[in-house]
């Protein structure tokens, strides 16, 4: 990770950056300091930009100033700017998500989505406490190789902070009225009870909320894999809901680099597209094409999905699927009997895809691309020879 410092006038602020995409910045449990969510970071790296952050007064970062509330969300502010986003998505562990559910419902304008792993929640009732403190004794809790490394100075004055602002007669209503995407995540050998952090998942509109069984209070140290399906699943969730998908008027350019991600040829390419209905997906402000595909009417009552392409950078993150089902809902609503799609037997994931959204294959055009296509076409290492026809009736 690329580490910086971030000069503000109470200390400099230490923080570490990797990958490339969506900003998340992760929150500490603790407060402390962030060296143990490195795995955590390291996860995320391949499909978001990850900054870590350690807290004011705790380990790389300056002491000076106050450490309540407000100055733990001041300091993320300071850092967001710095870094030049206008929003991102904020994931905290521990300690680090109550901190994101405060940092979303003061500064809800510049939160992106709000991920919270092993929170507490808003509890302040002695049954929490009272289980917490017979598990614990119980030595449920788990041995990592590390404990939180935490300022006691920082600790009081955040946690003196953060119970007074749970006690506020107007909480609820300000959770309840959080339009932020939201995922809440806990594991089921946690020994702290999970209660408070569902029932804050259920305040939340937009939220989901996952409990992972055989994970305690470190979930990516016992379920790597699965915590990380549990994220990107949602990320990917986040940049599909954004996607507009029209029709191509006729004076509008074809995408035609789209277009060729599916099919690699630029003649054939612009054959059907001057014979069919193309549409585009489009995203972002200004509104750039991240997909297409193209409806071309083959038979009486029978229409076909003869490209479908989501752009690179845009692939696995379910714009195939949104594109795929947005052509059968515009064929239907067409009038059309039935929807047919052909791709090549090099295609494995497109023939996966294409499967789950209900087409069924109905036959194989031996050599198609051999006797269509001039140069060889390779494919997941697969030469691609033949096109496999499925076919979904409306």
């Amino acid at each position: 990770m690329k580490e910086r410092y971030i000069e503000t006038e109470n200390g400099p602020l230490w923080t570490a950056s990797a990958g490339e995409g969506v900003p998340v910045v992760l929150l500490s449990g603790g407060p402390g300091d962030c060296f143990y969510l490195e795995e955590a970071a390291e996860m995320l790296a391949g499909r978001c930009r990850v900054i870590a952050v350690d807290a004011r007064g705790c380990g790389r970062s300056g002491g000076g100033g106050g450490y309540g509330l407000d100055e733990a969300v001041g300091d993320l502010e300071t850092i967001r700017e710095n870094c030049g986003f206008e929003k991102w998505t904020v994931l905290g562990h521990s300690w680090g998500g109550d901190l994101a559910l405060a940092y979303t419902i003061k500064k809800p304008e510049r939160v992106q989505a709000l991920i919270s792993i092993s929170a507490t929640g808003v509890q302040n009732d002695r049954d929490w406490k009272t289980a917490y403190r017979e598990r614990r004794d119980q030595n449920l809790e788990e041995e990592p190789a590390f404990q939180f490394p935490h300022s006691p100075e920082v600790h009081r004055s955040l946690l003196t902070d953060w119970r007074r602002f749970i006690k506020r007669p107007e909480l609820l209503c300000e959770i309840a009225g959080t339009r932020i995407p939201s995922l809440f995540v806990t594991g089921e050998e946690d020994i702290r009870p999970s209660w408070p952090v569902e029932q804050v998942a259920r305040l939340v509109p937009r939220s989901s909320y996952r409990k992972i069984a055989g994970a305690g209070h470190f979930i990516w140290l016992q379920k790597d894999r699965e915590l990380k399906r549990v994220i990107t699943g949602f990320l990917d969730q986040l940049e599909t809901q954004d996607v507009h998908i029209r029709k191509l008027e006729d004076d509008e350019p074809l995408p035609i680099n789209l277009l060729l991600l599916a099919d690699p040829s630029e003649q054939i390419v612009k054959s059907y597209t001057k014979r069919g209905e193309t549409y585009v997906a489009l995203c972002g402000d200004p509104q750039e094409p991240v997909g297409v595909y193209v409806l071309l009417p083959t038979r009486p009552e029978t229409v076909e999905l003869v490209n479908v392409a989501a752009a690179e950078d845009r692939q696995g993150k379910g714009i195939g699927r949104q594109l795929v089902m947005h052509a059968i809902e515009t064929a239907k609503r067409s009038g059309y009997h039935t929807i047919e799609i052909g791709t090549g037997n090099s295609s494995v994931g497109q023939l996966a895809l294409y499967q789950k959204c209900g087409f069924t294959i109905t036959g194989v055009d031996r050599d198609f691309f051999v006797r269509h296509y001039p140069e060889p076409i390779t494919e997941n290492g697969i030469r691609c020879r033949d096109m496999i026809r499925l076919s979904m009736d409306l």
